[in-house]
This record gives structure tokens, sequence and C-alpha cells, in this order.
């Protein structure tokens, strides 16, 4: 077994906001130790966790801000009755229910009669601190009108199963979707219906993306099928998981227009999203190459003075910004930093060796599933020289540009 496992049943009720958690969590060590640290929605009750070695547990009383875009989550520590190996695993089986409300500030997740949106950002699983990898294989019970996006239904049980590992299983439900079925098995949910014009102009945005992504960064790997969803809130953005991605109405700016570098970033996930942990530093390999990515889409299909105009503001933006290299994901300045001097960085990277070599770059970066910036260096040392990889690696270690 290589990656945390996660299975059981779930049950929501939509009116009450009430969730109930029935989940076995097998758990592989990655380092020799005696106890684990998990997070949990903070509104959460346990009511059991069954398990031989654990001689104690306990969960704090208050919220633990241990991530940035976690900020719901309470801490709890497991204590066993031994010391566990590296690569020993553990089966944990957790009891909980509780009510999810419309959460502040960002309002991502939250169980409402119109929809049900659940994630990573209120753990409704419990969660290791490193937001580790994992698989997923839940049956949810929903009300008999309700549709989980990507569920498969059996009787009054949804089945969701991701084999693909990733640190997040995102549970999106409503009793009235609208659909688009587009073309190369892309589907486009909405569930306000003033949001039919905008899904009618993202369906050919989309396959236009979708189709420079695959041309410049070849093929994915994963499914062919795509389940895009808007949901209905303006704050908390959006989201790319495999086989989903989520975008708030932001995806209309303020023209009512589509939000096509909006769009392009989310949809380039679904290629950069490989980064070994994305509450650190090294999300840069998540979130530059996203950004980039979309900037990318920008100059072939609203041409290079469109491209250069953000260049120039991510330019400006980027002056005095700390370096890459470590930064805390809390710090304050984190989001710039690798968003936007990132795909700076990636822009001075491109003219350093050319479009052709960079494209390559890109290319090889995602089919050898580069996680960690080491890696990625040792990537370019291969392709470019040694020179240029040191150039890469000034660049993220510097204030400088």
């Amino acid at each position: 077994m290589k990656y945390n496992h996660y299975q059981g049943n779930i049950e929501i009720n939509p009116l009450k906001q009430y969730f109930k958690g029935h989940i076995q969590f097998t758990y592989i060590f990655k380092e020799n130790s005696n106890h684990l640290e998990l997070y949990l929605y903070k509104n959460f009750t346990i009511s059991n966790i069954k398990c031989n070695a654990i001689s104690n547990y306990e969960m704090s009383q208050d919220i633990v801000e241990f991530c940035p875009f976690i900020s719901h989550a309470k801490r709890i520590l497991l204590y066993f009755n031994r010391q566990y190996k590296i690569g020993e695993n553990i089966d944990l089986i957790f009891y909980y229910q509780g009510n999810v409300p419309v959460l502040t500030p960002w309002t991502t997740n939250r169980i409402e009669q119109e929809f049900i949106e659940l994630g990573i950002y209120t753990p409704y699983y419990p969660l290791t601190k490193d937001l580790q990898e994992a698989t997923f294989d839940f049956k949810v019970n929903l009300p008999s009108n309700y549709e989980l996006i990507n569920g498969q239904r059996k009787n009054i049980t949804w089945k969701i199963k991701e084999n693909l590992p990733h640190n997040d299983a995102t549970l999106i439900a409503s009793h009235h979707f609208y659909k688009l079925h587009c073309k190369d098995n892309l589907t486009i949910y909405y569930i306000d219906d003033d949001d039919k014009h905008a899904v009618v102009a993202m369906n050919d945005a989309c396959q236009s993306i979708l189709d420079s992504y695959t041309s410049l960064f070849t093929k994915l790997k994963t499914s062919n099928h795509l389940s895009i969803v808007i949901v209905p809130r303006i704050k908390g953005g959006g989201y790319s998981r495999p086989k989903l991605i989520v975008f708030s109405k932001n995806v209309l700016n303020k023209n009512n227009k589509l939000n096509i570098r909006y769009l392009a970033h989310e949809l380039a996930h679904l290629w950069w999203n490989k980064s070994i942990n994305t509450n650190s530093w090294e999300d840069w390999l998540n979130e530059s190459f996203a950004e980039y990515s979309a900037l990318l889409f920008i100059r072939t299909y609203e041409g290079e003075d469109k491209f250069f105009e953000y260049i120039k503001k991510y330019e400006e933006k980027s002056k005095g910004l700390p370096p890459i290299y470590q930064i805390s994901r809390d710090h304050p300045k984190a989001h710039d930093v690798l968003y936007l001097k990132g795909a700076y960085i990636l822009y001075q990277l491109e003219n350093k060796i050319g479009r052709k070599q960079f494209i390559n770059f890109l290319k090889q970066v995602h089919l050898h599933d580069i996680r960690e910036t080491k890696h990625l260096l040792q990537l370019l040392t291969d392709l470019e020289g040694k020179d240029i990889s040191m150039y890469l690696d000034n660049k993220l270690k510097k204030v400088v540009l």
C-alpha cells in the first residue's frame, strides 16, 4: 500500500445542515512515531474512535490555524501504545457528526438546502497536517432528489471513488442542477438559471483552453471525463481537482464577460497539481505554473499586447516581494509570491532559454510528474545545462527579480 486511504459511510441532511460520518482511515507512517496529528471540522463531535493501538486521544477546544486556506479545523492528537516504524500502517475508525452552516470568511464549504459543497477547506474527514495524498471510497446518503457530482448512484446511496491519489475528495450536490453536456466528455453544471449565458460561453472557451494545453503540455494521463461546476457564491474563488473544477460566480468579470485568465488558471491545474505539499512554498509548482500557463493561453488567443499587459503588471507587483524559496504558506505576501512572482520568473526563464526550449521543459515537467523543486532543477540541468538550472535557483532564492 503506497498511499493513505479513506473509506466509509456519510449521511447528509441538507434541511438540517447536518453531517454524520463513519470513516475508516488507513494511515501509512512517514516517520517513526507513537502519535499522529490530524484535523477535523470544528463543529464535529467525535463519538468514538476505534483502534486497539490507541492509548489516548484528545481534541483541541479551540480552532488551530495550521494552514492558511483551512480556517475552521480542530486538532486531534492520537497517542499509540507502541512506536510505529516508517512504512507501517494503522486502521483508525472515526464516528462523528455535526452541523455545517455557511462559513466565513470565504464561504467555500457548506451544507444548505440549495447546494452542498464539502472538501478540504472544511475537513469533513480526518486530515493530516501536511495534507498528504490519499485514495477515497465513500458511500454518501442524500435525499432522493439530490445529485452528487461525479458520483455513481445505487438506490438512495451515492458512491464516490477516487483511485487517483489527492489530498481532497470534494462533495458537491444539489436538487436542481442545470447541465450542459459538451463534446469530449465535458459536462458543465450550474444552479442559478442566470448563469446560463456564462455556461454557453464557457463551453467554447474551455474547449479552446484544453486543446491549447494538450498541444503545449501533452495529453492528460487521467480520465477524459471532466465536470465543471459554477456554484452560487461570490467569495471563495475556484479550485481544481482530478475530474472536477469548481468556479464561483467570479468566472464572470464586472462587465458580465467570461474571466478568461481565471478560467485558464483553474483548467491548467489539471496539468499542474503535483506539488509534494500544497501547504508549503513547494506549492509554486502548482500555482506559478498554472498562472503562467493561463498567460501563455492569453498570448496565443488574445495576442502579444494583452500578454505583455499582464507581464508588466506582474513585474510591478513582484518588486520587493520575498523569495519563493522557503516562504511560509501563511506569510501575508505568499499569494502574490506564489502566483504572480512565480509566473514572472517563469516568463524570465522562457526569455532566457527561448520559447521552443521552454515549452519542451514544461512538457518534461508534466511527463516526469515533478513534485519537488530539487527535482525540477535537476530536470532543467539535464535539459538546458547547469548554468540555466543555477539561474532559476537564484531567481527562486532572491528578492530582486
